[in-house]
């Protein structure tokens, strides 16, 4: 019993031992500090995924203001153990960086505003400066020379105001000149030449050249050396024939003039008419882009050779009516022969209209239907003799089109 009792006292003093090293151990500054350290790291470590968690993108400075916030709220309210004094650096260091790059933010964008208004006055002293010269010289433009009477009124007060500013005048002040004349009328007539001028140049574009005439008059010849020529000088120009045998239209046009087919002569005249349409619109793009067309065969054509039938029902004011609204050429050139001439070129009577009575009652509609401002070629001569005669011409309407003219239409009942 007594050995057992000298145990437990042994014992109990090894675990009063232990407890008071534990302790002194615990209350040691080293464990505080510890403690303080690992508290602040597993604080700061949770507060900043959370806040980044709940942040929206491109917030990481409002997610590192709260945090540390947080973190100085938890150390104020004494959760965070330690001293104020190793906490400042740790506390504030995130937050003082944010503020620095904030102010910098600032900084910048003042700049930038400053740089902007310096600019805006630099383009309002060169406006004003402009519109200056712009009075002046338009009002020198209006004002007479001799606008202080008659003779040489005008340097007389010029030398006279001169003197006064060098010498003071009587009252020892400078004599105010007069004001000069306004120059509203002036600013006006530039402002409508300047429009004029614009309208112009928003009008040039090619010229729609039309070559017309009995057949085997020589339109083709001379429509393709013209389109050479014109390339060759540097503008552009395309050669067009009507009908367009490529076309669908066109396909079952050509199967009716080789008499492949047979047709109701008004279907005939609208399917000329149409190949004429289905172009229309590609006409005016390429008018409008400058590009010069010379064409061989037209509207006038169709006319011609339906209303040279001579069939009740198809007369000029009807066969006219489905080419309302196409272009109208700038310039026609209608190739004059006589039938002895085109009777002996190559390739006479291969087509159905190609027949004499057909070919001089074509004539006759050509010479109803010809108007003023036709320039009438002889086509009797040689190529070359026709081709010189052409190209004058035609260079005259291309230089009249550059300078800008609107695109004319055909009207109802021409």
């Amino acid at each position: 019993m007594h050995g057992s009792g000298h145990i437990y006292v042994r014992v109990s003093c090894v675990f009063m031992r232990i407890a008071r090293v534990w302790r002194e151990f615990l209350l040691s500054p080293f464990f505080l500090r510890m403690v303080q350290f690992f508290s602040r790291f597993f604080l700061a470590f949770i507060l900043s995924f959370s806040s980044k968690r709940h942040a929206p993108k491109g917030s990481g400075y409002c997610a590192s203001v709260r945090t540390m916030t947080r973190v100085r709220g938890l150390r104020n309210s004494k959760i965070l153990i330690g001293t104020k004094k190793k906490s400042k650096t740790n506390a504030y260091s995130l937050e003082t960086t944010s503020k620095r790059t904030l102010e910098r933010k600032r900084e910048r964008e003042g700049e930038k505003r400053k740089s902007g208004a310096r600019k805006g006055e630099q383009e309002a002293q060169r406006e004003r400066a402009i519109t200056t010269t712009t009075t002046v010289f338009s009002s020198a433009l209006i004002r007479p020379r001799g606008c202080g009477g008659g003779g040489g009124g005008g340097a007389s007060y010029s030398s006279k105001s001169r003197s006064e500013k060098t010498t003071g005048g009587h009252s020892g002040r400078r004599k105010q000149r007069r004001p000069r004349a306004k120059s509203g009328a002036a600013e006006e007539r530039y402002s409508e030449l300047d429009d004029a001028k614009m309208a112009a140049k928003s009008l040039s574009r090619g010229a729609f050249i039309l070559f017309e005439g009995v057949d085997r008059c020589g339109k083709t010849t001379q429509a393709s050396k013209l389109v050479d020529s014109l390339n060759q000088s540097g503008i552009t120009s395309e050669l067009w024939r009507y009908p367009d045998r490529t076309t669908t239209i066109g396909k079952m046009i050509d199967d009716y003039l080789q008499c492949k087919a047979d047709s109701d002569d008004a279907s005939m005249h609208l399917l000329f008419a149409a190949n004429r349409w289905e172009k229309k619109k590609l006409m005016e793009e390429k008018l409008k882009a400058g590009v010069t067309l010379v064409v061989d065969r037209y509207g006038y054509s169709g006319v011609a050779f339906t209303t040279a039938k001579r069939l009740p029902g198809l007369d000029q004011q009807w066969c006219k009516h489905s080419e309302t609204g196409l272009v109208k050429p700038d310039c026609l050139m209608y190739m004059e022969i006589s039938e002895e001439a085109a009777k002996k070129r190559g390739g006479f009577g291969e087509e159905r209209y190609e027949t004499t009575e057909m070919q001089k009652n074509v004539r006759e509609v050509f010479a109803d239907l010809r108007e003023d401002w036709w320039n009438v070629v002889d086509a009797d001569r040689t190529i070359e003799e026709v081709e010189k005669d052409v190209q004058k011409i035609a260079k005259e309407a291309v230089e009249r089109c550059k300078k800008g003219t609107e695109l004319q239409h055909f009207k109802p009942g021409w």
